[in-house]
Protein backbone atom coordinates (compact mmCIF):
# COMPACT_ATOMS: atom_id res chain seq x y z
CA UNK A 1 0.00 0.00 0.00
CA UNK A 2 2.69 2.41 0.90
CA UNK A 3 3.96 2.56 -3.11
CA UNK A 4 -0.02 3.71 -3.53
CA UNK A 5 0.49 6.44 -1.26
CA UNK A 6 3.31 7.70 -2.96
CA UNK A 7 2.30 7.30 -6.33
CA UNK A 8 -0.90 9.41 -5.00
CA UNK A 9 0.92 11.94 -3.90
CA UNK A 10 3.25 12.07 -6.71
CA UNK A 11 0.13 12.24 -9.11
CA UNK A 12 -0.67 15.72 -7.09
CA UNK A 13 3.05 17.31 -7.60
CA UNK A 14 2.61 16.44 -11.56
CA UNK A 15 -0.68 18.50 -11.44
CA UNK A 16 1.01 21.13 -10.14
CA UNK A 17 -0.43 20.94 -6.65
CA UNK A 18 1.02 20.68 -2.83
CA UNK A 19 0.37 20.14 0.30
CA UNK A 20 3.10 22.38 1.94
CA UNK A 21 3.82 19.01 4.27
CA UNK A 22 0.52 19.22 5.96
CA UNK A 23 -1.15 15.72 5.90
CA UNK A 24 -1.04 12.57 7.77
CA UNK A 25 -1.76 8.94 7.05
CA UNK A 26 -5.43 9.45 7.79
CA UNK A 27 -5.21 11.56 4.53
CA UNK A 28 -4.97 8.38 2.61
CA UNK A 29 -7.85 6.79 1.57
CA UNK A 30 -8.63 3.93 -0.09
CA UNK A 31 -11.44 3.77 -2.86
CA UNK A 32 -13.74 -0.08 -2.97
CA UNK A 33 -11.83 -0.58 -6.33
CA UNK A 34 -8.52 -0.46 -4.51
CA UNK A 35 -7.63 2.60 -5.67
CA UNK A 36 -5.32 5.65 -3.40
CA UNK A 37 -6.81 8.74 -3.12
CA UNK A 38 -6.68 11.88 -0.24
CA UNK A 39 -9.19 13.12 1.79
CA UNK A 40 -10.52 14.32 4.97
CA UNK A 41 -7.80 17.54 4.42
CA UNK A 42 -8.38 20.86 5.81
CA UNK A 43 -9.55 23.41 4.19
CA UNK A 44 -6.32 25.86 2.97
CA UNK A 45 -4.10 22.73 2.73
CA UNK A 46 -4.12 22.76 -1.03
CA UNK A 47 -1.95 25.25 -2.81
CA UNK A 48 -0.09 25.66 -6.20
CA UNK A 49 3.30 24.24 -6.33
CA UNK A 50 6.31 26.22 -5.79
CA UNK A 51 10.21 25.68 -5.32
CA UNK A 52 10.49 23.54 -1.77
CA UNK A 53 7.21 22.44 -1.70
CA UNK A 54 7.84 18.73 -3.47
CA UNK A 55 10.62 18.91 -0.85
CA UNK A 56 8.24 19.81 2.24
CA UNK A 57 5.84 17.20 0.89
CA UNK A 58 8.41 14.71 0.51
CA UNK A 59 10.10 14.87 4.24
CA UNK A 60 6.81 14.92 5.66
CA UNK A 61 6.13 11.48 3.90
CA UNK A 62 9.12 9.98 4.67
CA UNK A 63 8.19 11.13 8.31
CA UNK A 64 4.14 9.51 8.56
CA UNK A 65 6.32 6.23 7.23
CA UNK A 66 8.41 6.02 9.58
CA UNK A 67 6.17 7.47 12.83
CA UNK A 68 2.70 6.59 11.61
CA UNK A 69 2.37 3.39 9.30
CA UNK A 70 5.00 1.75 11.29
CA UNK A 71 4.57 3.45 14.25
CA UNK A 72 4.59 -0.35 16.02
CA UNK A 73 7.60 -1.69 14.65
CA UNK A 74 10.84 -1.43 15.83
CA UNK A 75 13.05 -1.50 13.32
CA UNK A 76 11.49 -1.14 9.75
CA UNK A 77 12.01 -4.09 7.41
CA UNK A 78 15.03 -3.62 5.04
CA UNK A 79 12.74 -3.22 1.80
CA UNK A 80 10.97 -0.36 3.45
CA UNK A 81 14.37 1.52 4.46
CA UNK A 82 15.52 1.15 0.23
CA UNK A 83 12.40 2.75 -0.41
CA UNK A 84 12.54 5.66 2.19
CA UNK A 85 16.22 6.17 0.21
CA UNK A 86 14.56 6.67 -2.94
CA UNK A 87 11.49 8.69 -1.66
CA UNK A 88 14.45 10.83 -0.49
CA UNK A 89 15.96 11.53 -3.53
CA UNK A 90 13.02 11.55 -5.87
CA UNK A 91 14.21 14.82 -6.47
CA UNK A 92 17.21 13.39 -8.21
CA UNK A 93 14.60 11.81 -10.78
CA UNK A 94 13.87 8.16 -8.95
CA UNK A 95 10.65 9.15 -8.76
CA UNK A 96 9.34 6.34 -10.96
CA UNK A 97 11.36 3.66 -8.95
CA UNK A 98 10.27 4.91 -6.35
CA UNK A 99 6.25 4.49 -7.48
CA UNK A 100 7.20 0.84 -9.06
CA UNK A 101 9.77 -0.30 -6.22
CA UNK A 102 10.40 -4.15 -6.49
CA UNK A 103 9.96 -5.24 -3.03
CA UNK A 104 6.85 -3.59 -2.61
CA UNK A 105 4.94 -5.72 -5.09
CA UNK A 106 3.05 -8.82 -4.15
CA UNK A 107 5.38 -11.81 -4.75
CA UNK A 108 4.07 -12.99 -7.84
CA UNK A 109 4.76 -10.06 -9.47
CA UNK A 110 7.85 -9.18 -7.71
CA UNK A 111 9.63 -12.37 -9.12
CA UNK A 112 8.41 -11.93 -12.61
CA UNK A 113 9.54 -7.95 -12.88
CA UNK A 114 13.37 -9.29 -11.12
CA UNK A 115 13.79 -12.16 -13.72
CA UNK A 116 12.82 -9.68 -16.97
CA UNK A 117 14.89 -7.42 -15.66
CA UNK A 118 17.63 -10.44 -15.83
CA UNK A 119 16.20 -11.49 -18.97
CA UNK A 120 17.00 -8.03 -20.51
CA UNK A 121 20.63 -7.78 -18.43
CA UNK A 122 21.36 -11.10 -20.12
CA UNK A 123 20.56 -9.85 -23.84
CA UNK A 124 22.71 -6.40 -22.95
CA UNK A 125 26.19 -9.13 -23.14
CA UNK A 126 25.76 -9.00 -27.20
CA UNK A 127 23.54 -6.27 -27.68
CA UNK A 128 24.82 -3.31 -25.03
CA UNK A 129 28.36 -5.16 -23.98
CA UNK A 130 29.51 -1.43 -22.61
CA UNK A 131 26.06 -0.59 -20.42
CA UNK A 132 26.41 -4.51 -19.47
CA UNK A 133 29.86 -4.22 -18.17
CA UNK A 134 29.19 -1.11 -16.37
CA UNK A 135 25.81 -2.66 -14.67
CA UNK A 136 28.51 -5.47 -13.39
CA UNK A 137 31.13 -3.05 -12.34
CA UNK A 138 28.13 -1.09 -10.14
CA UNK A 139 26.89 -4.84 -8.48
CA UNK A 140 30.83 -5.72 -7.90
CA UNK A 141 29.91 -6.45 -4.22
CA UNK A 142 28.03 -9.30 -4.95
CA UNK A 143 31.60 -11.11 -6.45
CA UNK A 144 32.48 -13.95 -4.27
CA UNK A 145 28.51 -14.85 -3.57
CA UNK A 146 28.84 -18.78 -3.71
CA UNK A 147 30.78 -18.33 0.12
CA UNK A 148 27.01 -17.06 1.40
CA UNK A 149 25.12 -19.61 -0.38
CA UNK A 150 27.14 -22.97 1.31
CA UNK A 151 26.98 -21.65 4.31
CA UNK A 152 25.03 -22.96 7.17
CA UNK A 153 22.60 -20.30 7.35
CA UNK A 154 22.34 -20.41 3.30
CA UNK A 155 19.02 -20.96 2.01
CA UNK A 156 18.16 -24.39 0.98
CA UNK A 157 16.45 -23.81 -2.20
CA UNK A 158 19.49 -21.40 -3.52
CA UNK A 159 21.90 -24.58 -2.08
CA UNK A 160 19.82 -27.41 -3.44
CA UNK A 161 20.03 -25.56 -7.34
CA UNK A 162 24.04 -25.10 -6.94
CA UNK A 163 24.42 -28.61 -5.53
CA UNK A 164 22.15 -29.98 -8.59
CA UNK A 165 23.89 -32.39 -11.02
CA UNK A 166 22.16 -32.76 -14.60
CA UNK A 167 21.39 -36.41 -14.88
CA UNK A 168 21.91 -36.01 -18.61
CA UNK A 169 25.73 -34.76 -17.98
CA UNK A 170 26.49 -36.12 -14.58
CA UNK A 171 27.89 -32.55 -14.13
CA UNK A 172 26.41 -29.52 -11.83
CA UNK A 173 25.69 -26.41 -14.01
CA UNK A 174 28.67 -23.51 -14.00
CA UNK A 175 28.31 -20.43 -11.76
CA UNK A 176 30.59 -17.71 -11.92
CA UNK A 177 31.28 -16.09 -8.97
CA UNK A 178 29.61 -12.61 -9.75
CA UNK A 179 26.86 -10.86 -10.10
CA UNK A 180 26.14 -13.01 -13.80
CA UNK A 181 26.45 -16.31 -11.87
CA UNK A 182 24.14 -15.23 -8.73
CA UNK A 183 21.40 -13.87 -11.42
CA UNK A 184 21.49 -17.34 -13.08
CA UNK A 185 21.30 -19.33 -10.11
CA UNK A 186 18.23 -17.12 -8.77
CA UNK A 187 16.56 -17.85 -11.95
CA UNK A 188 17.26 -21.49 -12.12
CA UNK A 189 16.10 -21.41 -8.71
CA UNK A 190 12.93 -19.99 -9.58
CA UNK A 191 12.40 -22.17 -12.54
CA UNK A 192 13.22 -25.60 -10.58
CA UNK A 193 13.60 -25.86 -6.87
CA UNK A 194 11.17 -23.26 -5.69
CA UNK A 195 8.82 -23.27 -9.09
CA UNK A 196 5.66 -24.00 -6.73
CA UNK A 197 6.87 -21.08 -4.54
CA UNK A 198 6.91 -18.11 -6.69
CA UNK A 199 4.79 -16.16 -3.68
CA UNK A 200 7.88 -16.22 -1.48
CA UNK A 201 10.60 -15.84 -3.99
CA UNK A 202 11.53 -12.46 -2.59
CA UNK A 203 12.12 -14.10 0.49
CA UNK A 204 14.00 -16.65 -0.43
CA UNK A 205 16.62 -14.08 -2.34
CA UNK A 206 16.50 -11.97 0.39
CA UNK A 207 17.44 -14.85 3.19
CA UNK A 208 21.20 -14.73 1.52
CA UNK A 209 20.89 -10.82 -0.20
CA UNK A 210 18.56 -8.97 1.54
CA UNK A 211 19.45 -5.70 -0.71
CA UNK A 212 19.76 -7.36 -4.05
CA UNK A 213 16.57 -6.94 -5.71
CA UNK A 214 16.44 -3.26 -4.91
CA UNK A 215 20.11 -2.89 -6.01
CA UNK A 216 19.46 -4.35 -9.46
CA UNK A 217 16.16 -2.99 -10.23
CA UNK A 218 17.97 0.64 -9.22
CA UNK A 219 21.38 -0.05 -11.05
CA UNK A 220 19.00 -1.18 -14.45
CA UNK A 221 17.05 2.11 -14.03
CA UNK A 222 20.05 4.62 -14.06
CA UNK A 223 20.99 2.79 -17.24
CA UNK A 224 17.52 3.53 -18.56
CA UNK A 225 16.39 -0.22 -18.08
CA UNK A 226 12.69 -0.12 -16.68
CA UNK A 227 9.55 -2.31 -16.97
CA UNK A 228 6.33 -0.86 -15.58
CA UNK A 229 4.06 -3.28 -13.26
CA UNK A 230 0.98 -4.81 -14.86
CA UNK A 231 -1.62 -2.92 -12.37
CA UNK A 232 -4.80 -6.05 -12.63
CA UNK A 233 -6.87 -2.97 -11.59
CA UNK A 234 -6.00 -0.99 -14.71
Amino acid sequence: MQDQECICLKNFHRAGLTYGGHFTSENFLMDTCGSMRFGNLSKGVINKLEDGDIEKDTDRFVKMIREEVFVSVTTLPLDIIQWIELIDRCARGYDDLAEDYITLKDGYRAAAYFMSLHNMFEKMETTDNPTYEKIKTKLSKYTKWKKGVEAPDGNTHLKETLDFIDPATGRKANYSDDICGLLKLLGNTRQHSARAKEDVFVLIVAQNFPRLMGDFQKVMFKQGCTLKFWNPKG
